[in-house]
């Protein structure tokens, strides 16, 4: 696995690139203990932009209260969760599709209670913490319905590391 794409941006929810490699070294360790080869992360939302894009929220520009949101794509973490039988995050539609399988399902598994999942959120946790951001505001990672990266509203960003 690698990070970083050809874009090569710093991603404004890091304060520095060594913070910024510490981060993406931590992400490749996650996946590899899992023997995932084939994940592709892009950090998304207005981090990467400087601006609010969702086209469901108001336009506004970062602030470093704003979350700091990835999209994973992988065959093999959707595997585990489909396993699980994860239902979609019905909130996010994207011509006509779905997007997103739920993080935390009530009553039912999401990609949280996979392996991969559940170590994605301590990571997320641990780097919230350490950039000092709220915990509704921290870091999340959303596992994406499709295994290929493509852009979109929500999945336009910048590589975070590609398998």
């Amino acid at each position: 696995m690698t990070t970083g794409d050809d874009k090569e941006r710093l991603p404004l929810t890091f304060p520095d690139w060594p913070t910024y490699r510490e981060f993406q070294t931590e992400l490749i360790a996650v996946f590899a203990s899992e023997g995932i080869t084939d994940a592709t992360v892009k950090q998304i939302g207005a981090a990467t932009t400087g601006w609010e894009m969702d086209p469901n929220k108001p336009l506004t520009p970062w602030s470093p209260q704003m979350p700091a949101e990835f999209v994973v794509f992988s065959g093999q973490s959707l595997i585990q969760v489909m396993e699980l039988n994860t239902p979609v995050d019905k909130t996010v539609v994207w011509q006509g599709r779905y997007v997103f399988l739920l993080n935390v399902a009530h009553e039912q598994n999401g990609f949280y209670d996979t392996s991969v999942g559940r170590n994605l959120a301590v990571l997320a946790s641990r780097w919230s913490d350490r950039l000092s951001k709220q915990a509704a505001q921290g870091f999340s990672f959303r596992l994406c319905l499709s295994d290929q990266s493509f852009e979109g509203p929500y999945t336009d960003g910048i590589v975070v590391m590609s398998a």
